[in-house]
């Protein structure tokens, strides 16, 4: 009350504050209006308020606060993490926030507020700006909020144990599309799933060939994107799809090995032998190629199928089986079940009556031939089956 009374002043007064009535906005007042140092003689008052206030009341010549800090600014509020530093450095009482403000600055500036922060009631968000930030400021500022933490710029290279860039993307961070690299050799599927479903950047191992298990969920989350993974994969689970092994054969070049391969699978045909491609334990399951109406599926394809798997094959829709005589004839001889009115596509001149038979007695749907003019030989009966439809 008393320096506000004050007009002008000439040098430079000091206050000594007796008691423990003082405030946060009461030493703002006095240090605004004041240059010279403040003293309190009973520095362990608890105080509250906003950042804005604790940084006035500190900011000149103030006995050390040894009381606990409340800040209050309420939620969303913008606060400058170098503004929660400076008031640690100024007292050394525990810092409580309160509401979910958000802190902004670098990743090491940002790492040093949370660090200075002793609870966090209000969960506050972070908005980490340039690309400064590493592993370990990000694993840090997770470690002490379960607000979010905003990227401004994602791209920024990150590097580190597998264990830590797992800790700095849990949570809700911004989706980061720098490149990680990932230096220890004992990481773990867990850790790979994390780090892939945070990251669309390019996953560098140090170690390829570590041997992974786990469900087919789980490894084709960890080997999705861009990895240079070529370790051996087991897949443990009865419940794994198409687009799982799809995703598991496009992320390691090692074999896959199908602890339960018994599992039915249904999935277009070029996505089945995507995901029987390279060395795979033989499925035993049924397939069931679910390729649209009109759909063009290449006769190689069924074949590959049939090669990967010993379960029966069942074309669920009116596809057309595309490629030579010798191909769709052996294509529709490994379909047990045909589901509708498939069509043949038959390319080139190398087809015979006994091609056409084979086709005509497996579907029941048309037969185009690309070139009609080959000449053909064999008897009536063939003849008649093999136009038949």
């Amino acid at each position: 009350t008393a320096v506000g009374h004050l007009d002008t002043l000439n040098g430079t007064p000091t206050a000594n504050i007796t008691g423990t009535d003082y405030t946060v906005a009461q030493l703002k007042t006095i240090n605004d209006k004041i240059g010279g140092a403040l003293v309190l003689e009973n520095s362990g008052v608890n105080l509250s308020g906003t950042v804005a206030q604790f940084k006035s009341a500190f900011n000149e010549t103030v006995t050390t606060h040894t009381g606990t800090i409340t800040i209050s600014d309420a939620g969303t509020t913008d606060i400058t993490a170098t503004d929660i530093t400076a008031i640690n450095t100024a007292s050394t009482g525990s810092i409580t926030v309160s509401n979910a403000i958000d802190i902004n600055g670098s990743g090491s500036e940002v790492k040093a507020a949370f660090d200075a922060i002793d609870t966090n009631t209000g969960n506050a968000t972070a908005n980490i700006t340039g690309t400064d930030y590493t592993v370990a400021h990000l694993k840090a500022i997770n470690n002490k909020t379960t607000g979010s933490i905003v990227l401004a710029d994602p791209s920024a290279a990150l590097s580190g144990d597998s264990t830590d860039i797992a800790a700095a993307f849990d949570g809700t961070v911004t989706t980061h599309t720098g490149t990680v690299g990932i230096t220890n050799n004992d990481y773990t599927l867990a850790e790979l799933v994390v780090i892939n479903n945070a990251s669309t950047g390019t996953i560098t191992l140090s170690t390829t060939d570590k041997d992974l298990s786990g469900s087919g969920a789980d490894l084709a989350a960890a080997l999705a994107g861009t990895i240079n993974y070529t370790g051996n994969v087991t897949v443990s689970d009865s419940s794994y799809t198409v687009d799982q092994l799809k995703a598991i054969n496009n992320g390691t070049s090692g074999t896959i090995t199908l602890t339960n391969p018994n599992v039915n699978l249904s999935g277009e045909a070029a996505d089945i032998v995507s995901a029987f491609a390279g060395s795979v334990t033989t499925h035993t399951g049924d397939i069931t190629i679910s390729d649209a109406n009109t759909s063009d599926v290449n006769a190689t394809d069924i074949t590959t199928i049939s090669t990967a798997s010993t379960g029966n094959i069942t074309v669920s829709h009116n596809i057309d089986i595309n490629g030579s005589g010798s191909q769709v004839a052996t294509a529709v001889g490994h379909l047990d079940t045909i589901s509708g009115s498939p069509t043949a596509n038959i390319s080139g001149t190398d087809y015979t009556v006994t091609h056409l038979v084979t086709i005509n007695g497996a579907i029941t749907g048309a037969i185009v031939l690309e070139n009609a003019g080959v000449a053909l030989s064999g008897t009536v009966s063939q003849f008649k089956s093999a136009f038949a439809g």
